[in-house]
């Protein structure tokens, strides 16, 4: 293994405890011991800023290496939304399949074609009296679901998102757990349109490292100063002689600059460079259109948070609309001919 390979499996295997980190997850777990049923703990911040790590975490808390059997309890349970239905849309029903698979139902799981097979034949209704039974019957404490700003992702665009989320509540107070979201800046638009969801929800925004900030300057300069530590700059002393532009390349979001190192790192493989440079960084920096894609979203999700903007404001945020058809050709009924009773001619 040459010293490239080593330096970005330190780097995407270390974890480095941070200030913003630290009190999100502080937040987090704090939250989590001071809410009842049917309540609902909501984590938001930028993409790749550590939510689900924090979260991760949390759940490694509560599980205390516990691994559930067929019978055993399961104090935490997570679920990812993802968009990965039928033209590219996120499905309620392959949900509660994914949730009753991760609770290891007996019956509704993913492990064989037979399990499968029956989660495809019943309703998505049973589907959901069976979650709301099987965590329950786990003695379930926490319903984690990660990437919910997924949900905008769904057949009905944000109506139907809304009342997905919605239903939720419902399912937490059934199963008597706690209810909790992570996602990025946009599932804010969702959570302005359920205002009975708002009175249950203690909410925990986890940020990014501001610029303007001096105390948030530093950090950032601590977290370059530790990954110095695992990379080789030949002769130089830390990542910090270039932070201006490892700030802004990464909007001081800390998943943005570990991806960024490990991409340096394996530009200076494939050139079989000797040490990490700054052109390794410079050739492998976000493009203009994903840069202004990501900064719109992280701006706008943070002036809305903190009063300088409205919803009517953001609108930005959500994804466009998206037809909800599963093919292209609009159905049409063939015209009437005949009266009711009138034998029909060949």
């Amino acid at each position: 293994m040459d010293w490239t390979s080593e330096c970005i499996t330190r780097v995407n295997t270390t974890w480095i405890p941070h200030k913003n980190c630290q009190l999100a997850q502080s937040q987090f777990l704090t939250a989590l011991l001071t809410s009842g049923r049917g309540e609902i703990v909501c984590v938001v911040g930028p993409s790749r800023v550590g939510k689900s790590t924090i979260v991760a975490r949390g759940e490694t808390l509560f599980e205390q290496g516990q691994t559930p059997d067929a019978t055993g309890t399961q104090p935490c349970v997570t679920v990812t939304i993802t968009n990965s239905g039928y033209g590219g849309f996120f499905e309620t029903k392959s949900f509660a399949v994914a949730a009753l698979a991760k609770l290891h139902h007996p019956e509704y799981h993913d492990g064989d074609d037979e399990g499968l097979r029956l989660a495809d034949s019943v309703s998505e209704t049973r589907l959901k009296r069976a979650l709301s039974k099987a965590m329950e019957r786990r003695q379930t404490r926490f319903m984690i679901i990660d990437e919910i700003h997924n949900v905008f992702h769904m057949r009905g665009g944000r109506d139907a998102a809304v009342a997905f989320t919605n239903s939720l509540k419902d399912l937490a107070w059934d199963a008597k757990c706690v209810l909790v979201f992570v996602g990025a800046y946009p599932f804010l638009l969702i959570l302005a349109q359920c205002p009975h969801l708002i009175g249950r929800l203690t909410q925990i925004h986890f940020p990014r490292y501001r610029a303007t900030s001096r105390e948030d300057v530093l950090c950032f300069e601590q977290i370059l100063a530790s990954y110095s530590e695992m990379v080789s700059l030949g002769g130089r002393e830390s990542l910090r002689d270039w932070n201006e532009m490892l700030y802004e390349g990464s909007l001081g979001c800390i998943g943005h600059l570990r991806k960024w190192i490990t991409r340096a790192l394996a530009t200076a493989q494939v050139d079989k460079a000797k040490y990490l440079k700054k052109e390794h960084f410079e050739r492998t920096r976000r493009t203009a259109y994903e840069f202004d894609a990501l900064r719109t979203e992280i701006e706008l999700g943070e002036a809305l948070l903190e009063g300088r903007a409205t919803i009517d404001d953001v609108q930005r945020l959500a994804p466009p609309v998206r037809g909800g058809r599963s093919h292209g050709r609009k159905p049409r009924r063939n015209s009437v001919r005949y009266a009711v009773g009138q034998p029909v001619r060949p």
